[in-house]
């Protein structure tokens, strides 16, 4: 037990790290965000990612009301795949250009509005709320999490390994019951996307499209 005030005033941060720490440890594709409108301008290869993403899942655009995905490249194999930004048609590709901004290429010919499946951070009870998907269904490894990240804030370092283990243990039991929420670990987005049903071998969706 700790009252000191500068640890009391540090506690939604040593929760918030703790939250943090249990996502990622946990992996759950439920966490997941699906942004069906997202703005593309024609002429403009930037496109302002959703607030919050921290990666893109699945990602693609809608042409003539018929869903095209796109497949993630580095930047530099788009740089390459279409390196003069004038030259205008419906894209095929995208690279993580920053922190806040995908690109597409080719340069998109048309106004259109994109679909993202996006990795980003849940809500959690150091941003004020009373329940999070956590706290109810996976509180003694939340409870763990945060007393790690608490023992390294007042420095208590004999503890630290017997929590840990701890929490290791406990977290063993719990990807076992909830591994059918976990994020497919095989998953590439450099895979190509299925074939929707009907659709025979080598045929593309351009190709239904005509």
């Amino acid at each position: 037990e700790d009252d000191a005030s500068e640890y009391l005033a540090d506690l939604p941060r040593i929760i918030s790290l703790g939250e943090t720490k249990l996502v990622v440890d946990l992996n759950l594709e439920i966490f997941d965000q699906t942004h069906s409108n997202i703005v593309v301008t024609g002429n403009a290869r930037l496109v302002t990612k959703p607030t919050g993403t921290i990666s893109a899942r699945k990602l693609g655009i809608f042409v003539g009301g018929r869903y095209y995905p796109l497949f993630l490249r580095t930047r530099d194999w788009c740089d390459n795949y279409a390196p003069d930004a004038t030259l205008l048609a419906q894209p095929r590709f995208y690279c993580e250009y920053s922190e806040t901004q995908w690109e597409f290429v080719a340069t998109p010919n048309q106004n259109m509005l994109a679909k993202a499946v996006v990795i980003a951070r849940p809500a959690g009870l150091s941003d004020g709320n009373q329940n999070t998907w956590l706290g109810d269904n996976a509180g003694d490894l939340l409870f763990g999490a945060c007393l790690m990240e608490a023992e390294h804030w007042i420095k208590a370092d004999d503890r630290y390994a017997d929590i840990k283990a701890k929490y290791a243990e406990n977290l063993a039991v719990r990807r076992l019951e909830l591994q059918n929420l976990i994020r497919n670990p095989g998953y590439s987005p450099y895979k190509p996307a299925p074939r929707p049903a009907g659709q025979s071998a080598g045929e593309t969706a351009t190709d239904t499209a005509g």
